[in-house]
């Protein structure tokens, strides 16, 4: 297991609660909440150990929502997202810690700002391809792999978001870690530490249904966006430092 004391497995299970909730109620989101609090408080956790527990996440959400799966976009999707994911793996093993602060901060901040002011593309093979590639690139480099899609899929109805990105996450989620092993950034020691986190993911599944109720996907979206940016902002101030 990756060396963490109780306080930071504490701080990881919270952040993954938060994410697992927002994940559940809007279809997007996980890594765009997990990563930034998971950066600040327990790095050690990104990205192999989360994109572990997205991945059960993600595979859940699929037998919850089979039926409202778009193949068709999964399938456009993947092939680019396999592209962009080859140039994830190599930029995350040459760059040095400074410089990925500062780009986890950069994606981050891009991505919210691209949800808040930018309209949504339409769903074209022109679009699918761009965001996949800017998907796999991102994803592998940061474990966040949700901005692109965030912001083609933000007009679409909700449950066809929830199970199509459910399988687009599963791929994209399992694509990086294989390029992460063959970089030498995953091993079972991962694994080890990703079990570690489930319990937060457990309890996210259960209250997303009560929370979503409560809130609405609106209220939902809107404090993914917050934490994101607020936490965006905190690495950036890091990486500057």
């Amino acid at each position: 297991m990756i060396a963490a004391d109780g306080m930071t497995l504490l701080a990881a299970n919270v952040a993954i609660l938060m994410s697992a909730i927002v994940q559940r109620g809007t279809g997007v989101g996980f890594a765009m909440v997990a990563v930034p609090l998971l950066a600040v408080f327990a790095p050690v956790f990104v990205p192999a150990p989360m994109l572990v527990v997205a991945l059960v996440l993600s595979l859940a959400m699929i037998r919850e929502g089979q039926g409202d799966i778009v193949r068709l976009e999964v399938s456009q999707l993947c092939i680019f997202i396999a592209v962009g994911t080859i140039g994830g793996g190599v930029l995350l093993a040459s760059a040095p810690a400074q410089v990925m602060d500062l780009a986890f901060a950069a994606v981050i901040l891009a991505g919210v700002a691209a949800s808040l002011f930018m309209r949504a593309p339409g769903l074209t093979r022109e679009s699918l391809a761009i965001g996949g590639v800017l998907t796999g690139v991102i994803g592998t480099a940061s474990g966040i792999h949700g901005p692109p899609l965030a912001l083609l899929y933000q007009a679409q109805p909700a449950e066809k978001t929830r199970a199509t990105m459910s399988v687009v996450f599963t791929l994209a989620y399992t694509m990086s870690l294989t390029v992460l092993g063959l970089a030498g950034l995953f091993d079972t020691s991962d694994l080890i530490s990703a079990a570690w986190l489930l319990p937060g993911m457990v309890a996210g599944w259960f209250l997303a249904d009560p929370v979503r109720a409560l809130a609405g996907p609106t209220v939902l979206r809107v404090a993914m966006l917050s934490i994101a940016a607020g936490d965006g902002g905190a690495l950036l101030i890091r990486g500057i430092g």
